[in-house]
């Protein structure tokens, strides 16, 4: 008897149904392929009731039989970091936006700041202020005082204590602390020449373009202190720490300094690794001594320091390809910082952008061009880039040669917490029993 011809032995109780047959009934024939292809049954007929091995040898993985390519575009949210569990959301332009005429692009100033209790930003414009509210029925923006023709507005600086007063550096005379409803004075300051601006409580601290740094007590009109042996150029960048114990100076010098505000005698460090005028420098709100500092044309370096024994951070540096004109941490989560940038400086690299930065590590999360004038050739003028981070930390306002002022939604808001349940929510309610 052929082997085609033999009958199946009699199926088992457990074995699979599509293996039973009528005992009387004659097994179907059964040819076993060859490895060269000959007489091979359908590869889908086999696929069920070929051992993993022979499905090997006749090409029938089947993780290989229907290949697939990702094309689709990936989410808004994206987990960048290894191990951990929050969702990082791509930075996006906010539906604001307002024309700044007249807005010169001058280096090493500090013209744009962003009220923390009024939620309006202010404007350096030439010789005069202005003003743009943030809030849905989109005010328009409106002009403040105008100084004299031989003067200019260097920079600007909200007060921090809720009374909307705002500082302002004049290039030729002194610091005006205004009243921004009124316009009017409410008082003067003795330095001049002052090209940054920072807040320490009711303590203005201004820095000048011949390298002092001043602070003044508001509520007096006084001096409080002098920092001597500050930098040998223009102040270019200021920023107290959260304890309000430190203070960061950046200058043309390309050095940055830690000062003690207890001890303002003289600085604590002095920081050399920059090339370039320093005029961007953040304080890491989670973080009591991590500085943050950016380097202008010719350096690029972002670079993060220890602020309690003056040395930088193993690997925590980066060439960004362009000038650094702003960092801002976020106020949420600890190792997350966005950079602005203007001069490109290579024709590789564009002016007027965004990063958004993991840190310490300095890996890049996401990137963002912004419209730049393509009238103003490049270089020179130096396309400078000027931005304030709003109050509650999630947007940072941007304003360069394109004469505009926008919005950049550049961090997420965390994840809102669970609900916290009442106490003995979750207890039980033991049977009544009835005592005999």
């Amino acid at each position: 008897m052929s082997d085609h011809q033999r009958r199946l032995p009699e199926a088992s109780p457990n074995l699979d149904a599509s293996t039973d047959h009528d005992q009387d009934s004659p097994a179907p024939p059964r040819s076993l392929p060859s490895r060269d292809g000959d007489d091979v049954v359908s590869k889908l007929s086999l696929r069920e009731s070929c051992s993993p091995k022979l499905k090997k040898e006749l090409g029938l993985d089947m993780s290989r039989i229907f290949p697939y390519r990702n094309n689709r575009k990936p989410s808004a949210e994206v987990d960048y970091a290894p191990g951990n569990n929050y969702k990082f959301t791509m930075m996006m332009l906010v539906d604001f936006e307002r024309q700044v005429p007249g807005l010169e692009t001058r280096s090493y100033l500090n013209l744009m700041d962003w009220g923390m209790h009024n939620n309006v930003i202010a404007i350096g414009v030439g010789k005069r202020l202005w003003f743009a509210r943030i809030d849905r029925e989109k005010t328009p923006p409106h002009v403040g005082p105008s100084y004299g023709d031989d003067e200019f507005v260097n920079s600007v600086s909200w007060s921090p204590e809720g009374d909307d007063a705002l500082a302002v550096g004049l290039k030729n005379s002194q610091v005006h602390l205004l009243d921004p409803i009124t316009s009017q004075k409410i008082r003067t300051f003795g330095s001049c020449g002052v090209g940054s601006l920072a807040w320490n409580g009711r303590v203005l601290t201004t820095g000048t373009l011949d390298g002092h740094i001043v602070n003044y007590d508001v509520r007096v009109g006084t001096k409080v202190s002098r920092l001597l042996e500050s930098h040998q150029g223009a102040i270019c960048g200021l920023k107290w720490s959260a304890s309000g114990q430190l203070l960061a100076s950046g200058g043309s010098d390309n050095v940055v300094h830690v000062w003690d505000g207890r001890v303002p005698t003289r600085w604590l460090h002095k920081l050399e690794e920059h090339n370039a005028a320093v005029r961007a420098v953040a304080w890491n709100p989670l973080k009591r001594h991590l500085l943050a500092s950016g380097g202008g044309e010719g350096d690029h370096y972002i670079r993060l320091w220890d602020a309690s024994s003056g040395t930088p951070h193993e690997n925590a540096s980066v060439d960004t390809g362009s000038e650094v004109c702003g960092l801002f941490w976020s106020k949420d989560h600890v190792d997350t910082l966005v950079s602005t940038h203007g001069f490109g400086g290579s024709l590789s690299v564009r002016d007027n952008r965004l990063i958004l930065w993991r840190s310490p590590m300095m890996f890049k999360i996401d990137e963002m061009y912004i419209e730049s004038n393509d009238d103003v050739p490049a270089p020179p003028p130096r396309t400078s880039f000027f931005s304030a981070q709003s109050p509650e930390g999630y947007n940072v306002a941007i304003a360069g040669d394109n004469k505009k002022l926008q919005l950049v939604h550049a961090f997420t808001p965390p994840p809102p917490e669970p609900a916290a349940k009442p106490p003995f929510s979750t207890y039980n309610r033991p049977n009544h029993y009835t005592l005999r």
